[in-house]
């Protein structure tokens, strides 16, 4: 057993930084010497001290043998991995070099609500990808798990797929049976691939910690530490399953090809702090984000119009396997829905912030989603509710007034039901001549670039894949509505980039 109470990475730093050594190496700014004035002002300056680079002391990210070694070495204790590597360029690294890594194993599936960061893993690997739906829940309006035999059907069709690309659990928390599909994926040969970027902090609650993707099997697993576990932004975490010892030299190597030789130090000594903290009271932390969670709910329960619960297929214990692919749920998080009073949740996220100053992680077409934390108050959770029950106050006298014609119009509740038609893999159309036409004559033209609405980052079209009418309807509702679309050239979507 390690001592989890220790932060290597951090004790370095320290040290190095009593010793004051004339220091001729990069960053320019000399310590917290040369920093900007706009930021000491801002944060101090004892923070700049810590912004170093590699020295005996401080080891290497890329070749570590020392304090980052140690530090990675608890992390994998803690999440009992085989292996775990920091990474300084978030979860998007990880699982671009998951895919990089699997692709030499043959063909890879993808569960269609994977991160953008998979396209660039194809694009880098020139792995084909076979994709498949996940489940849809038309209650909440969003993809939800991936069933077991699911995967068991698209393994079967494709023998030469040699890794599955997993997400579990989803943006909105919602857990797929990861034990049940690692053991479908090794009985096929497969690999099992789990981006586990909102799910690190299930490891430390009593009743989903079994369920996380480590202990379930995965083979490689990444997770965004920054986003749950409480280290700074960008700071995520790679682990290799305790059963996959061959996979450790080829991610390693694609790392080196996907993540900064320049890392951050500050990123890499939160990294090793969160991972302590969690080890010290990760179940207290992951109760308390519970507890508020649980408060908002029964707040805003029964209220009409106002939909908050969680989904009805987890909370029944007969209905083992779920339903829409739903074995699980992070409780801590809080979906909220006014669709019933007409309101989308893009129009919820925008009155909330105007006229309540309360922020949420995400908003979709039906719901917003608030990721709930160790780190929030009840006046957190009090403001919120007050701002939801005003709002739905004030949309429920609006219905009254005008019952006709107020009904709610999500843009795509219904979800996408057929896969678009991959007609090139995804570096093939990358590389491929392209040119710039109308939208509106876009249908039925091979996509040269993806469209990807942001929060959540999941791509509607990819590269390579014709625009189906349902596809270009789907994009189109969003145009319309003015709706972000990160991956495509113009902002506007007046014109399109296809394959010439």
């Amino acid at each position: 057993m390690l001592d989890q109470s220790r932060t290597p990475i951090i004790e370095a730093l320290k040290a190095y930084v009593d010793l004051k050594p004339a220091y001729f190496k990069v960053p320019a700014h000399r310590y917290e010497r040369g920093v900007s004035e706009r930021l000491t002002e801002l944060w101090g300056s004892d923070v700049f001290k810590y912004d170093l680079t590699e020295t005996v002391l401080t080891d290497d990210l890329h070749l570590p043998i020392g304090a980052i070694k140690e530090a990675e070495d608890l992390a994998a204790e803690l999440f009992s991995a085989r292996r775990s590597f920091f990474l300084v360029n978030g979860s998007t690294c990880g699982i671009e070099a998951m895919v990089i890594a699997a692709g030499r194993k043959g063909r890879i599936a993808i569960a269609r609500n994977a991160h953008k960061a998979a396209l660039s893993g194809l694009v880098i690997s020139g792995a084909e990808p076979v994709f498949l739906l996940p489940e849809f829940s038309s209650g909440l309006g969003v993809f939800a798990g991936v069933s077991p035999e699911a995967v068991e059907k698209t393994l079967s069709e494709n023998p030469d797929v040699g890794a599955f690309l997993l997400t579990s659990p989803t943006y909105h928390g919602l857990v797929s049976d990861v034990r049940a599909i690692a053991d479908i994926c090794h009985d096929h040969g497969a690999l099992l691939l789990v981006d586990e970027a909102h799910g690190a902090h299930l490891y430390f609650d009593e009743k989903n910690k079994a369920r996380g993707a480590l202990a379930c099997g995965a083979d490689i697993v990444v997770q965004s530490i920054h986003k749950t576990g409480g280290s700074l932004t960008q700071s995520s975490i790679l682990h290799i399953g305790a059963g996959a010892e061959s996979l450790e030299s080829e991610v390693s190597s694609a790392l080196k090809l996907v993540q900064s030789s320049s890392p951050s130090y500050l990123l890499m000594a939160s990294l090793d702090a969160a991972r302590r903290e969690l080890a010290m009271s990760g179940g207290e932390m992951f109760a308390e984000g519970v507890r508020l969670s649980d408060y908002v709910r029964a707040e805003l329960r029964g209220m009409d119009g106002v939909r908050c619960d969680i989904p009805q297929s987890v909370t029944k214990t007969k209905q083992s396997k779920g339903e829409c692919g739903i074995f699980a749920v992070d409780e801590s998080r809080v979906s909220i829905s006014l669709a019933e009073l007409g309101l989308s949740g893009f129009e919820l996220a925008d009155r909330l912030f105007e006229e309540y100053e309360v922020d949420v992680e995400m908003a979709d077409d039906r719901n917003v989603l608030v990721v709930m934390t160790y780190a929030n108050t009840k006046d957190d959770a009090d403001r919120l509710i007050a701002g939801v029950c005003s709002v739905a106050t004030a949309m429920g006298r609006i219905r009254a007034d005008h019952p006709v014609g107020l009904c709610p119009t999500p843009l795509h509740g219904r979800g996408i039901v057929a896969l678009p038609e991959m007609v090139m893999t995804h570096r093939e159309a990358y590389f491929a001549e392209t040119e710039t036409v109308a939208w509106s004559v876009a249908c039925g033209r091979i996509a040269a670039e993806g469209a990807t609405p942001y929060p959540p980052g999941v791509p509607i079209i990819y590269p390579g894949e014709k625009i189906s009418l349902e596809v270009w309807n789907y994009i189109e509702e969003q145009r319309k509505a003015g709706r972000p679309l990160q991956g495509i050239t113009d902002p506007t979507l007046k014109t399109y980039k296809v394959i010439k």
